[in-house]
């Protein structure tokens, strides 16, 4: 009798593990196929480049409280050339990002067929397509705590905390000067920013927020529910604590099946 009640207690429990791991199972297949699709994403990201590849959604930028700077300067290169956009720390041209600087940006200008770039510690040279062509820092003879440029001519001028320097030998050399000649040099020669319009301003700053989120950093965060904020943390660990009990069960309820065919 004892025997008899025990196994129709299994019986019992069996039926109803059964149904529940059914209805468990049903319950889970779309967050077993979702994890199951962004984790072989996530395996594959470099191959399918979402570690390159940026987001340019602003809905989604909008959701990572990914904010652009307000201080966009605009250099004019030319009457029929593309200006150039510092905004924040990235130096734009055109649509094109040509490089992130670790120190401020104070100018900018056209000089013989480059477009130098003069940032506090460093000048960066390009060509007008916006091929880079060198960059030249203190060790180079580039003079440290640069706040200006000029170009008179083929001569390159740099005002810097330290004083006046110029370069009349195509940028190998900067020598300090003491005073610059008026016929030399003038106040309006000095490269400055010009007005940034608001269409202008607004089109960089998507520019700029785009460079900040890759596909890579959405598709982890989307497959362990930070996406969805702490809640979504939360939820994607009850979901995986059932795909244990799910597994469980079903192994529970093989083993019973196996030992009573036996």
């Amino acid at each position: 009798m004892v025997k008899k009640g025990k196994r129709k207690i299994h019986v019992r429990l069996i039926k109803h593990l059964r149904e529940t791991h059914r209805q468990l199972g049903i319950a889970l297949a779309f967050f077993t196929i979702f994890l199951a699709v962004t984790g072989m994403l996530i395996n594959h990201g470099h191959s399918l480049k979402f570690d390159h590849t940026k987001v340019e959604a602003s809905w989604l930028l909008d959701h990572y409280n990914i904010e652009a700077p307000d201080n966009i300067q605009k250099f004019l290169l030319g009457q029929n050339a593309e200006p150039l956009f510092a905004v924040g720390d990235q130096v734009w041209l055109s649509q094109q990002l040509l490089f992130t600087s670790e120190t401020a940006i104070k100018s900018a200008g056209l000089w013989q067929q480059f477009i130098v770039i003069a940032s506090a510690g460093s000048l960066h040279i390009y060509q007008e397509n916006g091929e880079l062509v060198d960059v030249l820092e203190q060790l180079a003879g580039v003079p440290s705590a640069i706040q200006q440029l000029a170009i008179v001519n083929d001569d390159v001028y740099l005002q810097s905390h330290n004083g006046l320097y110029v370069s009349r030998d195509q940028l190998e050399s900067f020598q300090p000067i003491a005073i610059a000649p008026v016929e030399q040099i003038s106040p309006s020669a000095w490269l400055k920013p010009v007005t940034v319009s608001k269409p202008e301003q607004a089109q960089y700053q998507h520019y700029y927020r785009s460079q900040i989120l890759n596909w890579e950093r959405v598709l982890l965060d989307i497959h362990s529910g930070r996406f969805f904020s702490g809640m979504g943390v939360l939820f994607m660990d009850l979901v995986a604590i059932f795909l244990i009990i799910l597994s469980l069960s079903g192994v529970y309820m093989w083993v019973r099946q196996a030992r009573a065919r036996h």
